[in-house]
């Protein structure tokens, strides 16, 4: 599945340097490639050295950088097969109709007819 939303922010704070914490040596490592290229993008404006290829995103291009405890390095269209199936999918949803419901319930009456 990946990760979720938030999972970078204790390597990018640094929590993994903290040896109190159970972090193994290749999240500690992580996390310093992570501290050092916010690092060097904050003083030259680029986040990478010049041999390391981080191309730009776009819609014709869906590159992306890949970086993570494992490797770092280039990959494309993230997530692209998944993707499908909502781009897909969604329109359909929105194109259904539903029935007004009625609020009134007969299961607890002195509910229904307090929201009356």
């Amino acid at each position: 599945m990946g990760v979720m939303h938030g999972d970078e922010i204790e390597y990018v704070f640094g929590h993994p340097l903290n040896m109190s914490l159970q972090f193994n040596a290749r999240e500690r490592d992580l996390s310093l490639r992570i501290l050092q290229t916010y690092a060097r993008f904050a003083l030259h404006g680029k986040p990478v050295t010049d041999d390391v290829n981080w191309p730009l995103y776009s819609k014709d291009q869906p590159q992306y950088f890949i970086f993570n405890a494992e490797k770092s390095g280039v990959g494309r269209g993230p997530r692209a097969s998944a993707c499908a199936f909502w781009n897909e999918f969604l329109p359909k949803l929105k194109g259904q109709t539903y029935n007004e419901c009625n609020c009134e319930s007969d299961y607890i009456p002195e509910v229904s007819s307090s929201l009356t």
